[in-house]
């Protein structure tokens, strides 16, 4: 039933009120949080007041908020980028929560083709920014969240220079060596790429 309500509102935005109303009556977390997936994935207007009201609901199981994260995070619209800058912001965005970290800089950098490669770099930047910040702290999932540039080698020559531009701007003195390490192996993949 979820899958097919996704379908529907894919098909025509008309039936976003059938989504909002999947939402308003769900009876479990799961339903609610499929639908909520639909309106926001879909960039219906009335997915703000429902995401308002989930994230209230919600508010004190740490899984359920990191969903929540994560919804809003592998949403395929170009409006998601400027959406994750302020999620780094949120009372409830705590970037000592690896979980809390993979929801929303993960989500977005894996599970969000459209946002994180946008032709303009700013997914690409947004991600190398964020992973030096946190590179500090927890090198670990630094280095593991740099894992999602991958595939830049393989792109377009325009998001190529984009995101090589953004990989130059983290190899600086006095980065762990676990992202150092990161790093090399993306030069090397796009050394073979050639």
């Amino acid at each position: 039933a979820n899958t097919a309500l996704g379908y529907l509102v894919d098909f025509s935005p008309a039936y976003a009120a059938v989504a909002v109303q999947r939402f308003s009556s769900a009876r479990n977390m799961t339903d609610a949080a499929a639908a909520l997936t639909v309106l926001v994935h879909s960039g219906c207007p009335a997915a703000s007041a429902c995401l308002e009201s989930f994230g209230q609901q919600w508010r004190h199981e740490a899984l359920v908020t990191d969903q929540w994260f994560a919804i809003q995070a592998s949403a395929p619209l170009s409006l998601t980028i400027e959406r994750v800058r302020e999620l780094l912001k949120h009372p409830s965005f705590d970037r000592s929560s690896p979980n809390r970290v993979r929801a929303l800089l993960g989500q977005f950098a894996n599970a969000n083709p459209v946002a994180f490669h946008d032709a303009n770099g700013a997914g690409y930047r947004l991600l190398c920014d964020q992973v030096g910040e946190l590179d500090a702290q927890n090198p670990q999932l630094a280095a593991r969240l740099l894992g999602a540039m991958a595939a830049w080698s393989r792109m377009d020559k325009g998001r190529q220079e984009q995101a090589r531009a953004a990989l130059e701007r983290l190899d600086r003195p006095g980065i762990s060596s676990d992202l150092s390490e990161t790093l090399g192996r993306l030069r090397r993949a796009s050394l073979a790429n050639e």
